[in-house]
């Protein structure tokens, strides 16, 4: 089964819209144009976002969710728009585990309807959208517009979802990196207690930097920090180094994370790990997941264990784990 993920309209990776542009419909050209430019936050609002269902490298269905859509001069917000779901994906409910995850996003963030703008009759009532009013858009096209009533979401670790590191959410990520401690069971974090102003100008440029394999600093490899969000809020911040070095094979492997202690002991851990073990074939070369833990944080370990990770070996102080490659496909494909 596809894997669901989130990007900020500013950090999605030229592999997928690339993959976009090549579906054959024009406005799915349309949006590739808007998120090369960067235009699609100008146009639909800064926080837009992109969520999509991916396979192996694959681009299967996608969508966005934004404050404005194609209807302007309208208070109705947010919007699901640009769903789109490959003709070799279709018939398989795509759209609506898409539309589910937008819904379930919007909820948490507070929103009580969802709508939808589109010249299509008779499609959304079966994913629970019914229909409002017709009206113009942009272009001067009649368009009907749909909307759905959204049940206050709770606040439960499998509706969290990783994003990548970007300006547009600034705010939110330097109160998360503010508050992190220097160095907690090995995570360490260099900016702790850093103001607004050099998280600006120095930590947030550095991770961005980092992640496209720019700025690093001697023996570093490309590295790109993901956010666990659970609704408005940042549950914690997970690492996925892009390949190892003969240090890092021995040492701390492709990933560090860390959960917000308002957040542990809920799950928030497995989950954020699960969501990141699926998108790491997508970016390292390697065959297997390499993982390291201290002995004095078994609750990492346990996380490590529930994601199907191999115990390879220990010291005095540390735990090696490994997730081998194919066994994160298998594990897509049944869950």
């Amino acid at each position: 089964m596809p894997t669901l993920a989130v990007y900020h309209a500013s950090c999605v990776p030229e592999a997928i819209i690339g993959q976009i542009a090549s579906a054959p419909w024009g406005a799915a050209q349309y949006l590739a144009e808007l998120l090369r430019s960067g235009q699609l936050t100008a146009l639909c609002g800064h926080r837009t976002r992109l969520l999509i269902l991916h396979e192996r490298g694959r681009l299967c269905a996608f969508l966005t969710l934004a404050k404005m859509d194609e209807i302007r001069d309208t208070p109705l917000t947010p919007w699901a728009g640009f769903v789109f779901t490959f003709p070799s994906d279709r018939h398989h409910r795509y759209a609506g585990r898409l539309l589910q995850a937008a819904e379930s996003i919007a909820a948490m963030e507070g929103t009580s309807t969802l709508y939808i703008s589109t010249d299509a009759d008779g499609l959304y009532e079966h994913f629970g959208y019914a229909f409002s009013h017709t009206d113009n858009n942009l272009h001067g096209e009649v368009c009907r517009i749909y909307a759905k009533s959204l049940m206050p979401s709770q606040d439960t670790p499998e509706l969290a979802f990783l994003m990548p590191a970007c300006l547009e959410e600034a705010d939110r990520e330097w109160q998360f990196i503010r508050d992190l401690p220097k160095d907690e069971n090995g995570f360490l974090n260099t900016w702790e207690g850093c103001d607004r102003d050099t998280f600006l100008t120095s930590a947030l440029p550095e991770m961005l930097a980092h992640a496209k394999g720019h700025r690093l600093p001697e023996g570093y490899v490309p590295c790109t920090s993901f956010f666990l969000w659970s609704g408005p809020r940042i549950a914690g911040l997970f690492r996925l180094r892009h390949h190892l070095t003969p240090a890092l094979q021995e040492g701390a492997g492709h990933i560090g994370y860390t959960v917000h202690p308002d957040f542990r002991g809920k799950g928030y851990g497995t989950v954020g790990l699960r969501r990141l073990i699926t998108l790491a074939p997508d970016i390292i070369p390697e065959d297997t997941l390499r993982l390291r833990c201290y002995l004095s944080n078994p609750a990492s370990l346990h996380v490590m264990l529930h994601n199907g990770a191999q115990l390879l070996r220990q010291d005095d102080e540390t735990c090696f784990t490994a997730i081998p490659i194919s066994d994160v496909w298998s594990e897509k494909t049944c869950t």
